[in-house]
């Protein structure tokens, strides 16, 4: 059995216990957009991340300001979001079932 089927299945057989279920992969670039769209799949489902969508939303300006600053040093953007990544990954593992979704994350996006 492959990774994916296991995958659906699992997320179906959590669906069907009510529990809220998210997905994402290797197509983000980064962890803070994995966060983002983990996020945005729970608020579909009825589940409001207010303080997450806030600060996410913000995070997401700064970068655009940070991206199209001239001023700005060559890589701070990216600097930045991996500081950003790295204290998203310690913030989430104090999330129930978080801690082993981030290592997988985590894994994959540093090696």
């Amino acid at each position: 059995m492959g990774k994916s089927t296991l995958l659906k299945q699992f997320s179906k057989a959590a669906q069907e216990s009510g529990a809220a279920v998210a997905y994402t992969d290797e197509s983000e670039a980064s962890v803070p957009e994995a966060m983002g769209r983990l996020a945005k799949q729970f608020t579909e489902q009825g589940y409001k991340l207010n303080q997450f969508t806030d600060r996410y939303r913000l995070y997401r300006q700064r970068q655009q300001e940070l991206e199209t600053d001239p001023e700005a040093p060559q890589g701070f953007s990216a600097m930045v979001g991996k500081t950003m990544a790295k204290a998203g990954i310690k913030l989430g593992r104090r999330v129930p079932v978080g801690g082993a979704v981030l290592d997988l994350i985590e894994s994959a996006a540093y090696g």
